[in-house]
């Protein structure tokens, strides 16, 4: 009985120990830019370790989502 107690013991310090080691350190929430083409003049993207995709829009618009930490 005491060998399974410290094995449990040992896996949730393990596992706890590990869900320290998340790359997503600082929280980020979700934003949402929209606008009609008339009005963007150009779009000027500073990134480092960020994938961007670009896509048409259904609509016509510009439509620019992002993730901006809080």
């Amino acid at each position: 009985m005491k060998k399974i107690i410290s094995l449990f013991l040992c896996l949730a310090l393990g596992g706890s120990a590990l869900a320290g080691c998340s790359r997503d350190s600082e929280p980020f929430a979700q934003a949402e830019y929209t606008a009609g083409a008339a009005q963007i003049e150009g779009i000027n993207i500073d990134v480092r370790d960020r994938q961007i995709e670009v896509s048409p829009s259904q609509d016509g618009k510009i439509h620019i989502i992002y993730s901006r930490g809080q």
